[in-house]
């Protein structure tokens, strides 16, 4: 797997670890150390408002039989 780190203000360090943890046998991460530094260091994560926190919540409070595949 190759990596690239670049200008961009949504590199945070979730990315940086997904990226090298998804790697099989090679990961190559190509940047500047300052731009790594600013993904890992610097970066505020970035909150993300996709509601899939409240849909799983919310599956979690049905009782097991209530759940149908139409949540998945």
């Amino acid at each position: 797997m190759v990596y690239v780190v670049g200008v961009g203000r949504c590199q945070t360090w979730q990315h940086v670890y997904t990226a090298v943890t998804r790697g099989r046998s090679q990961v190559i991460v190509i940047t500047r150390k300052s731009m790594l530094h600013w993904a890992i260091i610097e970066n505020p994560p970035i909150t993300r408002l996709t509601g899939l926190r409240d849909k799983l919540m919310g599956l979690l409070s049905l009782p097991p039989h209530s759940v149908t595949n139409k949540y998945y």
